[in-house]
């Protein structure tokens, strides 16, 4: 009897085993032993969302549109957005944050999170909070942001062709 409630315990406890962080991170590993990202790529594109978060906080709309690819595109209300007007709406924006006296800063650290990876283009989700300052009001808020970013590497370099507000 005793033998029969432990085998059943054990049956029972496999599925909560399976989910301690130890097994769901070695399920983790092993779906990232698929990617054909070097380790250099990864570094990369981590390196090249904080940078060009750290651009887009400062309204720099010439450094920021460097990261853009002319590949962009995205879909807003069932319109299609291409690098044209993405550029465009990039500097309209930061025209009326600088007009409007908003100051940005980063408040924290960034993460970066791989999530998808294809064949052309890798999509990373990124998380960081925007201490947001209006000079004109004098008045501070602190913004949590949560993005997803997708990249393509042209000419060696890792270029966004995707940039979305999530949070």
């Amino acid at each position: 009897m005793k033998k029969l409630i432990v085998s059943i315990f054990c049956i029972l406890s496999i599925p909560l085993l399976c989910n301690l962080p130890v097994f769901r991170n070695m399920d983790i590993a092993r779906a990232q032993n698929k990617s054909t990202l070097t380790a250099n790529d990864v570094k990369q594109i981590k390196n090249t969302t904080k940078k060009i978060i750290k651009v887009a906080l400062s309204l720099n709309q010439k450094a920021f549109v460097q990261y853009i690819s002319p590949n962009y595109s995205s879909k807003a209300n069932e319109t299609i957005i291409d690098y044209t007007e993405f550029k465009s709406k990039i500097e309209k924006s930061f025209n009326k944050f600088t007009k409007q006296g908003f100051v940005f800063s980063l408040k924290g650290n960034i993460t970066v999170e791989i999530i998808e990876e294809t064949n052309k283009e890798v999509t990373v989700k990124t998380a960081y909070s925007t201490n947001t300052y209006n000079k004109k009001t004098k008045k501070r808020t602190i913004l949590p942001r949560i993005r997803k970013i997708t990249f393509a590497k042209e000419n060696n370099k890792w270029k966004v062709t995707n940039w979305i507000l999530l949070e």
